[in-house]
């Protein structure tokens, strides 16, 4: 019997230093779930910064299918500053941009200077070259106007400059849904679209929902109307019928002929690019008071010569 004691002995000491505990996971002291959550929510309220309130915002589009590109602007209308930060300005024809925010000088609150700088080429063995020492060039100034703070901002290429029209843009002038139209003919038409017909005159005209007609098409005709027995119809455009699409819709002529031409925004629910963040407060020192004055020193009491002994 004795020559198992060796193997009970050995078995007892494996047990005893923690041989048959189960295998343990992870941390031995885990994190209370309470304290990994409120951890979690103070990480992502550092992350929380405040933005300076822009004095303005508005989306660009081009007015018509132009090779425009490297375009920027500086948010905060400091352009002449060495290391001012700017913003690239994408527009494209027909379709409206993202939001933009801009808030100006304190001189000059609205208005938008247009800088272009080409960032690259490509040279006669087709290969991109990049431009890095080449200098901006202000190529377009817009002064917004003051009654809106929400715009459109159509740019126009004239030569090697930009020439910029603003005109209010926001959801409750041109509901989602709605277009609205305007003349820069000096005929009046007749308009029908989808299933709203009205008449339009030179100038600015009617914001007009978008319903389709029985056929389920948003189809916009204009008319001439000269002999009302007789109209004759003169352009047509097919347009997406979209609940949250809104836009502006121009009728001009061309050659004696009708033409239609719309920028059209489909909706984009994105904040305004290019916001600035708040300069943060620096901590304040602390104050503490003045150390009291040291009083002057004040003189000993003469005390009286001890009497002389007789």
């Amino acid at each position: 019997m004795s020559i198992y004691f060796p193997c009970i002995g050995a078995f007892m000491l494996f047990a005893l230093t923690g041989g048959l505990q189960p295998e343990l996971f992870g941390q031995l002291n885990p994190t209370p779930v309470g304290a990994s959550l409120e951890a979690t929510a103070a990480a992502e309220g550092e992350k929380e910064k405040d933005f300076l309130e822009p004095t303005l915002v508005f989306s660009a589009v081009l007015w018509a299918e132009e090779a425009v590109k490297d375009l920027f602007y500086f948010p905060l209308g400091n352009g002449n500053d060495e290391n001012a930060t700017a913003e690239p300005l994408l527009v494209s024809a027909s379709e409206v941009s993202s939001t933009y925010a801009f808030y100006g000088r304190e001189d000059a609150p609205r208005t938008l200077e247009i800088y272009h700088q080409a960032q690259s080429y490509e040279d006669e063995d087709g290969e991109i070259i990049d431009i890095n020492g080449s200098k901006r060039k202000l190529v377009g100034t817009v002064t917004f106007p003051k009654e809106s703070n929400d715009l459109l901002l159509i740019l126009a290429l004239r030569g090697n400059q930009i020439q910029g029209y603003s005109t209010p843009f926001d959801e409750k002038s041109i509901p989602a849904g709605s277009y609205r139209f305007i003349s820069q003919s000096k005929t009046t038409y007749g308009v029908r679209f989808g299933s709203t017909s009205f008449g339009l005159s030179p100038g600015q005209g009617p914001t007009i929902p978008a319903k389709a007609d029985d056929n389920g098409d948003l189809f916009l005709r204009i008319y001439d109307i000269s002999d009302k027995s007789k109209p004759i119809r003169r352009a047509s455009k097919l347009f997406v019928d979209l609940p949250t699409a809104r836009g502006l819709v121009w009728i001009s002529e061309k050659n004696g002929r009708a033409t239609i031409r719309h920028i059209v925004d489909y909706g984009q629910d994105t904040p305004p690019l290019s916001l600035l963040p708040a300069p943060e407060a620096k901590p304040s020192l602390p104050v503490f008071p003045p150390p009291p004055a040291n009083p002057p020193p004040t003189p000993a009491t003469p005390t009286a010569s001890p009497t002389p002994g007789r």
